[in-house]
C-alpha cells in the first residue's frame, strides 16, 4: 500500500527585493504560480495540494487556478518561511505520513521530479529525502511525520 503524503507548496514569499509578487509573473499560458500548482496536480504520488499564499493573497487567489488545492494564507508571511510552514502543516490531513516542501517559484518542478522523489522516500527508511541536481541539494524535499 502506497504511502500518504501531502503536498505543500509554498507561494507566500514577500518577493521584497523584486518588488513585485513573484507568485504572479507570467509563465508559460499562466503565472509561476500558477504553472508550479499545476505541475503538482499531475504528480501521482501527492495524495492532497496545499498552497500556502501570504503578500497579494487577494490577487493571487483571482488569477491562480488552484484546482483541488486547499489554500491556506499565512497572514505573518512577513516573518519568514517558518512561518509558512506552520500555516501549511495546521491544513496537512491527518492521515499523512510525510509532507513534500515545493517552493512556488521553481519553474523546472515536473510531475516526475515529485514522483521519483516520492517513490524513492516510500521505499526507504530515511525520515528525510532531498532532490539532488547536478549535485546540489535543493527542493522539493519530503519529510516523515516523525
Amino acid at each position: 500500500m502506497r504511502k500518504f503524503i501531502s503536498g505543500l507548496v509554498l507561494g507566500a514569499g514577500a518577493s521584497q527585493r523584486f518588488g513585485e509578487p513573484k507568485q504572479l509573473l507570467p509563465f508559460g499560458d499562466t503565472t509561476l504560480l500558477g504553472w508550479v500548482v499545476a505541475q503538482v496536480q499531475r504528480a501521482l504520488f501527492l495524495d492532497e495540494v496545499i498552497v500556502v499564499l501570504g503578500r497579494s493573497a487577494d490577487e493571487v487567489r483571482q488569477r491562480v487556478d488552484f484546482g483541488d488545492a486547499k489554500v491556506v494564507e499565512n497572514l505573518v508571511f512577513k516573518e519568514g518561511c517558518a512561518s509558512s510552514y506552520r500555516a501549511g502543516l495546521a491544513a496537512v490531513d491527518s492521515h499523512a505520513e510525510a509532507i513534500m516542501i515545493i517552493l512556488g517559484d521553481q519553474p523546472g518542478i515536473t510531475p516526475k521530479i515529485i514522483d521519483s522523489l516520492a517513490d524513492e522516500w516510500a521505499h526507504s527508511e530515511a525520515p528525510i529525502a532531498v532532490c539532488s541536481y547536478e549535485g546540489r541539494k535543493g527542493h522539493p524535499m519530503i519529510f516523515a511525520r516523525s
